[in-house]
Order: structure tokens, then C-alpha cells, then sequence
């Protein structure tokens, strides 16, 4: 009702189950189903250890929900982990700039990591950010968390909306020794466009993940 009304705005943080248990004069079981239907429903999102916020209009659309490969990792039972491989300044290339809409040669963050699940090497992640001057990103908050999006999301830049395009490439020389996979083995590509709440482009990636042990989930709201 207060989302409707726009009492709370995207981006807010909804009260505490005990304050809505006192609030509404119900029990703790009825708020916490309420909270999984709105959560189903897209209206809010809940991050652990960030607390329950309401979502950006952009999220409702009733299709996938939004996660980060630490939060897929870990849905499939498995212990994530991230090795940071590359972590620096650079000019944008031409192809990332004209995304980014942004001078070509114009300073962005690059990220290259290795993604691991179960000690198993599943992944490498290319990322290029255009992000605020105040979020700084360092090995040791890389380290502290192993998830960028929960960096970003710390520092009240909250991602709100990610397009996707899957497809398959053949592993290359440069995926050979990263992936411990054979040159032209099947490798999994998942190129992403992610938005802040604000509606600004911050994050153009890239997963490359191996055939054999990537698999990408989608879980769709009816």
C-alpha cells in the first residue's frame, strides 16, 4: 500500500519485520509471507546483510530476478569464490565508450576476475564501470566481499535492471590457461548491460564460463 502510494520511494529501505509486526498488528509468519510475495512480485528487493529495500519500477517486470554470480554460485549449493586477476584505470576503448556514451579515451575502471565454485575454476568475468567519482574500488574490498555488485550496493549505488545476451564462442589461446580448458572447447558467453536505479549505464561485462561446468539459471514470476 505505501509503495503504491508512493510513500516509499525506489531505493528506500522498508521498515523492520518487528516494526511491521507493531505497525500492522500482525504476526511475524503473515509479514514475512507478505515480504516473499512483494519480493516475487518485484517490488522489493532483498539483499543480505544490505537490508530489504523497495525496487526501481525497472525490476517489475515479473520475469527474472536479479543476481550477481556470487548469488547464482550460491544457489547451487556451492561455496563461491573470486580471484582478482586485473584491477585498474584505463582509457575506454571506442566500443565501450560509444556504450557508455562517454569521450572516447575518457578514464573508466577495468575488472578482470576468475570465478570459482568448489575450488573449480568455473568462469572468467571482464567488466568495464563508469561509475560515480566517490566509490573507490581496491584489491582488499574485492577481497572483504568477492562481489562487485555488493561493493556497489554498499556505497548506495543500487542495481536496478541487466540485460543479457547468451550465446557460445570457441576457447582461444587466452582461454586455454585461464579456464584449463582445449583450444576451440565450447565456452558459455553472457555479455551484460547493467543499469543503476537512476536509469545510467555503470557496468558493461562479459562472462565467459566453461561449457561443462556453467550453467546460466532464469527463474520467472507468474
Amino acid at each position: 500500500h505505501s509503495i503504491r502510494k508512493g510513500q516509499l520511494k525506489p531505493g528506500d529501505t522498508i521498515p523492520t519485520e518487528q516494526e511491521l509486526i507493531k505497525s500492522y498488528s500482525v504476526s511475524r509468519i503473515t509479514v514475512r509471507r507478505a515480504l516473499q510475495e512483494l519480493e516475487k512480485g518485484g517490488y522489493l528487493i532483498r539483499k543480505q546483510g544490505l537490508g530489504t529495500y523497495v525496487a526501481p519500477s525497472g525490476v517489475r517486470r515479473g520475469a527474472m530476478q536479479l543476481s550477481s554470480f556470487t548469488e547464482e554460485t550460491a544457489s547451487w549449493g556451492m561455496k563461491p569464490k573470486s580471484k582478482l586477476l586485473a584491477l585498474r584505470q584505463e582509457p575506454a576503448p571506442d566500443f565501450i565508450a560509444e556504450r557508455f556514451e562517454i569521450p572516447s579515451g575518457q578514464q573508466i575502471c577495468y575488472v578482470e576476475r576468475l570465478r570459482i565454485a568448489d575450488d573449480l575454476i568455473i568462469a572468467l568475468t571482464i567488466s568495464y564501470l563508469n561509475l560515480p567519482p566517490e566509490i573507490e574500488l581496491n584489491p582488499e574490498r574485492f577481497e572483504e566481499t568477492g562481489s562487485l555488485w555488493a561493493i556497489l550496493e554498499h556505497d548506495g549505488l543500487i542495481i536496478a535492471d541487466v540485460d543479457r545476451t547468451i550465446g557460445a564462442i570457441s576457447a582461444d589461446e587466452f582461454h586455454t590457461n585461464l579456464l584449463e580448458v582445449e583450444l576451440n572447447d565450447p565456452l558459455l558467453s553472457v555479455e551484460s548491460l547493467v543499469y543503476s536505479s537512476t536509469g545510467s549505464l555503470i557496468e558493461i561485462s562479459q562472462i565467459i564460463g566453461r561449457g561443462d561446468r556453467y550453467k546460466f539459471n532464469f527463474r520467472y514470476n507468474r
